[in-house]
């Protein structure tokens, strides 16, 4: 996953050509356009969403603090619409097949 999609992000021409096609074959009422598979390409790139992980330098990597915040910030969410557990952060993600060698520069 962590080499595919940093291949994705530097030729991401036969993928996008491939999910415009598939959205148009099975018409479920979503469209996705080329112009609109390039541009989101272009935001990754543009606002740094595919990159290394800060503290450990690390491509694809969870970050903990980052899932325990997102637990913080949706269990009660989840809770007020009528969930009646909300799972700890840990169990949500893992790190163990993540290869640490794997890095966009």
């Amino acid at each position: 996953m962590q080499r595919s999609m940093l291949d994705f992000v530097a030729d991401p021409g036969p993928t996008n050509a491939l999910i415009v096609e598939i959205v148009e074959a099975y018409q479920t009422g979503w469209t996705y356009s080329p112009g609109l598979a390039d541009f989101a390409v272009r935001t990754m790139r543009d606002q740094e969403l595919v990159t290394d992980d800060p503290a450990s330098g690390v491509f694809g990597q969870f970050d903990p603090a980052r899932m325990e915040q997102i637990v913080a910030t949706f269990g009660p969410l989840m809770q007020a619409q009528g969930a009646t557990e909300i799972p700890p952060a840990e169990s949500l993600y893992t790190n163990e097949f993540i290869d640490p060698s794997i890095r966009t520069g």
